[in-house]
């Protein structure tokens, strides 16, 4: 009889172990829903699921949330769109299209954020869009283009269309980008960087650092990428 009891408790245990380690398998965060820090500003979501399936493509769906500082709206990435939810889920506007290789950043008003995607691969193209969320729906900024020609304008480097990326929020409509010369042998300043301080909604830049300027001043907010130039 004690036999018999035993066996059952140590079934009946087994059973709740089971049970327990689905429960925490079940509450685990999906690989999408992973927060990983940008790879070109720290502090931006990446949004990558995983392991890659193919080249550069992600392995499995991508679905991820990322909500603004204040709470009160949420970026909802599933698999190749960017919807924007405000308050009580409200949309706020159309879906967005977003490339495989991106990350996100809100600003600290909570009123912008900057998308910095690859159309290509890891090498490139980047480039950067910031979105002002407003009364009548959502504002496009195309920064991208003035960082491009102000770095295509230095001496002794490649005319290929160089990576631009956000690389922080400095304040509200001061974006940190930086711009980056293709990393491959056509480039003879392959891998050169610069960072460029604009003001999103006139498209002013206000500062430009070289490389090691950009280290000394923001080199914490600067994502893997970036670090050790």
């Amino acid at each position: 009889m004690r036999t018999v009891v035993r066996s059952v408790a140590q079934w009946g245990l087994a059973i709740a172990m089971v049970a327990a380690s689905t429960l925490v398998r079940a509450n685990e965060p999906q690989a999408a829903e992973i927060k990983k820090p940008g790879q070109w500003d720290a502090s931006a979501v990446y949004l990558w699921p995983g392991p890659t399936d193919i080249a550069d493509a992600p392995q499995g769906p991508r679905i991820a949330t990322v909500r603004s500082p204040d709470g009160k709206f949420a970026l909802r990435v599933n698999e190749n769109e960017l919807a924007i939810d405000g308050p009580k889920g409200a949309t706020v506007a159309r879906k967005l299209d977003i490339d495989d290789l991106a990350e996100v950043s809100w600003g600290p008003d909570s009123r912008e954020f900057a998308v910095t995607a690859s159309d290509g691969g890891w090498v490139g193209t980047w480039a950067v869009t910031v979105y002002a969320v407003e009364s009548t729906g959502v504002r496009k900024y195309d920064v991208s283009q003035p960082i491009a020609a102000r770095f295509q304008a230095r001496k002794g480097g490649c005319d290929e269309i160089p990576n631009v990326a956000a690389a922080g929020w400095l304040a509200p409509d001061v974006l940190l980008i930086v711009a980056e010369a293709p990393p491959h042998s056509s480039c003879k300043d392959m891998g050169a960087i610069r960072g460029y301080e604009l003001s999103v909604r006139d498209g002013k830049i206000r500062r430009e650092y070289n490389s090691s300027q950009l280290a000394a001043n923001f080199g914490n907010r600067l994502g893997e990428r970036l670090q050790g130039r």
